[in-house]
């Protein structure tokens, strides 16, 4: 409870800040909700008009890739709101040497990580957009949702940005070995995350399927856990698969984490930048 308050008001204290931020010129709050919702409606705009286009997708009906893509822009905007500021992209903080400011500060480096990219203001634009897409795309379904189904969908979403947050970290904690060239790793595939997120893997061959749910785990972002939530009677396995793989990955993200801190705590950096970080 004492650990659950706390990141409660550090939540708290950088969403002040965000505000603060953002009051000294109210045009960044237009210009970054306006920018987010344009990038997160045109990634997966492709998939949706291709759609239109033909009446569905594969098994998906025009209302399911509908949900399907309105599902990838909601975990974009939740990793945009709560992990900005480099800690989605933890190889730069680690590459740049700015881990330092949060090890030295009188907190946890778990806690420093889950709160220093809390941007509720200027990182709400994607959320927003997500969540009236949704609401679009939700009555657009075959399915009668019941609360039940909605606390599914708060499930399935959390799990989801559990999974993208702990690939990523894994790509990341790379950067205590190789600062330069895990930073560029980590963008690219963040890149390619948000590029695929959107598609149905249905039709996709067997061992391409299986290695975007392991070796590049796209398929649960989107489509694994909008799968489970569209289908009309979803099997015990549809509905765990995506929570499942959350506590695979999150399991090896920590343990990779850990095994790079000790290398850190040996070496340091040499390679100290303060661009893009939050001070």
């Amino acid at each position: 409870m004492d650990s659950a308050r706390r990141l409660i008001q550090l939540w708290l204290i950088h969403g002040y800040l965000d505000l603060m931020f953002l009051l000294r010129n109210p045009r960044p709050l237009l210009l970054y909700t306006f920018g987010d919702a344009v990038m997160g409606l045109g990634s997966v705009a492709s998939v949706i008009l291709l759609s239109e286009r033909f009446g569905g997708l594969g098994d998906w009906s025009r209302g399911e890739i509908l949900f399907l893509g309105a599902y990838g822009m909601l975990l974009s905007g939740v990793m945009e709101m709560f992990f900005g500021y480099n800690i989605f992209f933890v190889s730069r903080r680690i590459g740049r040497g700015q881990l330092d400011h949060s090890l030295l500060q009188p907190r946890s480096l778990a806690s420093a990580l889950l709160t220093e990219g809390f941007v509720p203001f200027s990182g709400c634009g994607g959320l927003i957009a997500g969540l009236v897409m949704t609401t679009l795309a939700i009555a657009t379904l075959n399915v009668t949702p019941e609360p039940i189904w909605y606390a599914w969908l708060v499930l399935q979403l959390f799990a989801s940005a559990v999974v993208l947050l702990s690939f990523t970290a894994i790509l990341g904690a790379l950067a205590f070995w190789a600062p330069r060239g895990a930073e560029e790793l980590n963008s690219s595939t963040a890149r390619l995350f948000w590029t695929f997120r959107g598609f149905p893997l249905d039709r996709v061959a067997e061992p391409a399927r299986t290695g975007l749910l392991t070796i590049l785990p796209i398929g649960f972002t989107a489509w694994a856990p909008a799968k489970s939530l569209v289908t009309a009677v979803p099997t015990a396995s549809a509905y765990l698969a995506t929570p499942m793989a959350a506590a695979i990955f999150a399991t090896i993200a920590i343990v990779v984490f850990r095994g790079g801190l000790r290398h850190y705590a040996r070496t340091g950096s040499s390679r100290y930048s303060d661009f893009g970080h939050r001070r």
